[in-house]
């Protein structure tokens, strides 16, 4: 090629067993670098700018991809979507005469048994004001082991609240860093402290299991506090509504 250009690249949707989206609308999301389209069990990007190598688009795309994975995890539950690089679409914008030079390259597929049971009737939407950064990484993980039965529910939460307290240097500066009412990091480090039976991580929570109330709290306060951590690393400096026990489900 004398002047290769990449049109598109190409994802698949990756996901667990029990989820489907043949029945989900076609979607589409325009962003300054480029128009994302979802259909079918693919995702196209569609370049605005100029890429002369598939790997470079890749690049490009990839945080706005993390971030809607995150996103989905979040709003979804781990395993409901994932993007899977397939192939790029490049064309030479200066092709020699009498030649038509159009690239497709590929990666290879490995099949995959499906199995399932819970049809979705729309794609997760795209990320907004958020950015994936390591603190988010290591706190999702931990989630996500969690919700896969790897992960016992006070270690995860512990984790994660001490992923948060580290990054501002102490718990209320933490609260006034991500806008999160002290009752609510106190709530939280008093649950992961005190129970949890025999996944406890103190002895004095070896009798004291967590009552299904406390389990939902946990599981919503942490997927929010993950959230707001990433768009604290979006921008610091925005305006954001407090996380407040109100937000949370009731305890009692």
């Amino acid at each position: 090629m004398n002047d290769p250009h990449v049109v598109a690249v190409i994802y698949r949707l990756k996901h667990d067993a029990f989820v489907k989206y043949d029945k989900a609308e076609p979607l589409e999301h325009d962003t300054p670098e480029f128009t994302v389209r979802v259909s079918e069990g693919e995702a196209h990007f569609e370049m605005k700018k100029h890429f002369g190598n598939v790997e470079a688009a890749r690049e490009m795309v990839a945080p706005f991809i993390r971030a809607w994975e995150v996103t989905a995890a979040l709003d979804e539950g781990p395993g409901h979507f994932e993007l899977i690089f397939k192939n790029g679409d490049i064309e030479d914008r200066k092709p020699t005469p009498g030649i038509v030079n159009v690239v497709r390259v590929e990666t290879i597929l490995m099949a995959e048994s499906v199995s399932i049971v819970l049809g979705k009737g729309h794609y997760p939407e795209p990320p907004s004001g958020i950015v994936v950064n390591a603190d988010v990484e290591a706190m999702l993980s931990r989630y996500t082991k969690f919700r896969q039965d790897r992960e016992t529910l006070a270690g995860m939460a512990y984790f994660c609240l001490t992923v948060l307290v580290e990054s501002a240097g102490g718990r209320a500066p933490a609260a006034g860093k991500f806008n999160v009412a002290g009752k609510v990091l106190s709530t939280l480090g008093r649950l992961t402290g005190e129970k949890g039976g025999a996944d406890a991580r103190k002895v004095k929570g070896l009798r004291h299991e967590f009552t299904p109330a406390e389990r939902d709290w946990l599981d919503l306060a942490l997927r929010k506090l993950i959230r707001r951590a990433a768009e604290v690393a979006y921008d610091p400096a925005q305006s954001r509504p407090q996380i407040t026990m109100a937000d949370l489900q009731k305890l009692n």
